[in-house]
């Protein structure tokens, strides 16, 4: 647990500092390029998200550089870091993705990602954050439903996101509330979200009697 009264900020990844979801982003990239490994991730995804985001992971590594980034949440943590705060990563997406974002960037002091026993994502990714920093010690930043259990413990929340009705909604949980611009994809990103593009390894399968039949 940090002891120090430095200020400390815990940041999100998807639809945070990234504009669309980095996992969304890795399945666009396998399929582009190792369409034949989606039948093997089938079998991953059938033991669980957590299986198959590691081993998506171990297939597809991502170019930080090719991300797009939100502007507004790195131009305030550049800032917060200029000031003296240590900045941490911390993501529900894999630990290696994380390690991978969190080394492009000068102002991380680190990162934390999921991997085959976690899953670091709200209620789990409170209880990591507390267990680290400390509760009521952070400053949160995120965007989505799943963060509010993450603002329910955090001294202070940043909302990225346009819509007032859920900024209301984490000012009723925490009482320190800032709101940042959201740069989002909101119509790929919706779209995705739409079509559960993490289930397309499933999809794809209704194919492979075909295939095997030589009736394609």
């Amino acid at each position: 647990m940090n002891s120090s009264k430095q200020k400390i900020i815990c940041v999100d990844l998807d639809g945070t500092l990234v504009k669309t979801d980095t996992l969304h982003e890795q399945i666009a990239k396998l399929v582009k390029t190792k369409l034949l490994i989606i039948f093997a991730l089938f079998f991953y995804l059938l033991k669980g998200k957590k299986a198959f985001k590691h081993h998506l992971a171990m297939n597809v590594k991502l170019n930080p550089k090719l991300l797009p980034y939100n502007q507004t949440v790195i131009s305030y943590l550049k800032e917060q870091h200029k000031a003296g705060a240590e900045i941490y990563l911390t993501t529900a997406s894999h630990i290696t993705t994380a390690k991978a974002i969190a080394e492009y960037f000068d102002f991380f002091s680190g990162y934390y990602g999921s991997d085959l026993e976690h899953n670091y994502k709200g209620r789990a990714k409170a209880r990591l954050l507390n267990d680290e920093f400390g509760e009521k010690q952070y400053e949160y930043i995120g965007d989505s439903q799943a963060d509010l259990a993450v603002w329910a413990h955090a001294k202070q929340a940043v909302v990225v996101t346009s819509h007032q009705r859920f900024a209301e909604k984490v000012k009723n949980i925490c009482d320190n509330v800032t709101l940042l611009s959201s740069e989002k994809n909101i119509g790929l990103r919706r779209l995705l979200q739409g079509i559960r593009a993490y289930q397309w390894v499933k999809n794809i399968l209704v194919f492979v009697p075909l295939l095997l039949s030589h009736s394609f």
